[in-house]
């Protein structure tokens, strides 16, 4: 099935949700975005970023949806179908805390690719990749421009397990302290599972 079509399952099966569908659009940029579109149940109170949380325990990281929006209805088609071309585009603009400039060369390295994957002006050192817009298609356009700029090998696997950039370029400067604490073992399962799907499926 779909990517859309799994995250849209995921979101209709958390509390609260009557109905639910997950499509990619572009961004400014001109990059797709997994956006997802909800509707409630009568009475139910549905925040965006708590569906977005609790997404991360029904899917893998790099597919929870860069934003959801609630909806009061879905509109559909004559044939019944959700209209796709009614559903608003999502506010993308990030409120949260100033972005944490790069402390060094290997940091505005990562962070420059980053900008360049994302099409974002403004990419800070603990900004999470997947928290910020990234989803496994960019993932593998971010390993292969990280591998030019470097030039050394970069594993899919530890992009998984080091999603901001501070953890990132700390794993490659080889700091025993910051690499080990870079991410939760939640993140390193959900990074070596979607891997191993990723490998099965030859991508």
């Amino acid at each position: 099935p779909a990517p859309g079509r799994d995250v849209a399952g995921a979101l209709a099966a958390l509390p609260g949700v009557r109905h639910a569908v997950a499509v990619v659009r572009p961004d400014a940029s001109g990059a797709g975005r997994l956006i997802g579109y909800v509707t409630a149940l009568d009475g139910a109170d549905l925040r965006p970023e708590a569906l977005r949380e609790a997404l991360k325990d029904r899917v893998e990281e790099a597919m929870v949806p860069a934003a959801v929006v609630v909806l009061a209805e879905l509109s559909l088609t004559s044939a019944g179908r959700v209209d796709l071309r009614a559903l608003p585009a999502p506010d993308l603009a990030r409120a949260a805390e100033p972005a944490v400039a790069p402390r060094g060369e290997l940091e505005r390295v990562v962070v420059a690719v980053w900008q360049e994957v994302l099409g974002a002006s403004a990419v800070g050192v603990h900004d999470n990749f997947f928290e910020i817009g990234g989803h496994s298609l960019l993932l593998a356009r971010l390993q292969e421009r990280l591998e030019a700029r470097l030039a050394r090998p970069v594993r899919m696997v530890d992009l998984f397990r080091y999603p901001t950039v501070g953890a990132f370029a700390a794993f490659l400067g080889q700091s025993p302290a910051a690499a080990p604490q870079a991410a939760p073992k939640r993140g390193i399962d959900r990074g070596a599972a979607r891997l191993e799907v990723l490998t099965r499926r030859g991508r």
